[in-house]
């Protein structure tokens, strides 16, 4: 016969070792999914700020510089607005950081032709009033076209 105890951990004991393993499993997996970001357009971060303030994005867009003090990402489906693209200094050795700033710091060139730059942006959006910033983390598939 089966003792009690026994019976007691084939029927409780066990199955809350496989729940709880199946939850640290979907825990870590949802992680690693919110460590890469939620896939957001400028015009979505801009028309929801609120939704995404906090959060790691990732963000397809176009660059503009004035390379001055004015860095930003834009959507051609709403011109009108942008978020600020802000790359902390422990990324200036990264090879996709220095060739975005190579690309941007190349149309201010006289003569320079017209160009585009586009790229796959990583990090944490946040909101100070009505300013927005992607703080970035990674950047990725920086491309340079023509205008």
């Amino acid at each position: 016969m089966i003792s009690s105890r026994y019976r007691f951990c084939l029927g409780v004991v066990l199955p809350l070792l496989s729940l709880a393993s199946l939850l640290a499993a979907a825990a870590a997996a949802n992680g690693q999914r919110e460590e890469e970001g939620v896939d957001a357009t400028v015009c979505q971060l801009v028309h929801a700020p609120n939704r995404f303030n906090g959060k790691t994005v990732r963000v397809k867009a176009l660059v503009e510089s004035d390379m001055i003090e004015h860095t930003m990402l834009v959507d051609e489906s709403c011109k009108s607005y942008g978020v600020s693209l802000w790359i902390p200094h422990d990324l200036d050795d990264n090879s996709e950081v220095k060739e975005l700033r190579k690309a941007l710091k190349e149309q201010w060139k006289p003569g320079a032709a017209k160009t585009r730059v586009l790229g796959v942006f990583r990090g944490t959006f946040s909101i100070e009033g009505k300013k927005r910033f992607l703080k970035v983390a990674k950047a990725e598939k920086i491309e340079v076209g023509a205008r």
